[in-house]
């Protein structure tokens, strides 16, 4: 004999499991898991100077300079990696 529950119980499992799917598909999409490196830096330390690290353009006070070549590289991996 059949739980008169069971279908009610069974409906909430598959309800239930589409929308996590749903919001995983969404979040996939949103944010780009699982997609690697958007490598928007594509040249190498090596091709560049310095780099100046400032919080605004209107106030140049406390901006940092990275001279060093395998710290600019980091710089570049870092952004690559978002």
């Amino acid at each position: 004999m059949k739980h008169p529950n069971l279908d009610r119980r069974q409906r909430r499992l598959i309800i239930g499991g589409s929308t996590l799917a749903a919001a995983l598909l969404l979040c996939v999409w949103l944010f780009g898991w699982g997609r690697g490196s958007i490598n928007v830096i594509d040249f190498s330390a090596d091709e560049v100077a310095h780099v100046r690290l400032s919080c605004a353009q209107l106030y140049n006070q406390g901006a940092a300079v990275v001279k060093d070549p395998e710290e600019i590289q980091a710089l570049f991996d870092s952004a690559n990696a978002f």
